[in-house]
């Protein structure tokens, strides 16, 4: 990513002294730092129902996405999309912590053999949202049949 950065200074005729060089390359890997650091946060999505309960409602709210069930303990629920390419490897896993009462949510990328970059332009933002929309609905839905 420096390395486009710093083309894109020179095919636009823009001067960069090798301090300029070092700034960006440095503003970048702080940037990608902070990402990683940032990638493991929970978000707490309120539910207040018991585990079996919450349990119930993400896998069907997984579901729902059309996302595959990777890991389905009391405590612990993964998904993934479901594609069945040779790179999924490489794709977003949805994690959801189980407790009573909350759910944790986190999305993160999955490295291929060949690593993985820092971020992900916001795709994980992205379905992040779509798992907490799908929840709230899936828990609109589980509440207008009790």
């Amino acid at each position: 990513m420096a390395f486009v950065i710093l083309i894109l200074f020179e095919v636009n005729g823009w001067a960069l002294n090798k301090a300029g060089r070092l700034g960006v390359i440095i503003s970048l890997l702080g940037y990608g730092v902070y990402f990683l650091s940032k990638e493991n946060d929970l978000i707490p999505v309120a539910t207040n129902l018991d585990i079996h309960d919450n349990r119930k409602l993400v896998i069907t709210a997984f579901r729902t996405l059309g996302w595959d069930v990777l890991m389905n303990t009391k405590y612990v629920v993964t998904a993934g999309p479901n594609n069945k390419k040779w790179w999924r490897g490489a794709g977003q896993t949805v994690t959801a912590l189980i407790a009573v009462d909350v759910v944790y949510l986190n999305v993160i990328h999955g490295g291929s053999r060949r690593g993985r970059s820092a971020f992900y332009y916001g795709s994980n933002q992205r379905k992040l949202k779509r798992a907490l929309a799908a929840i709230k609905s899936a828990q609109q839905l589980q509440t207008k049949k009790a």
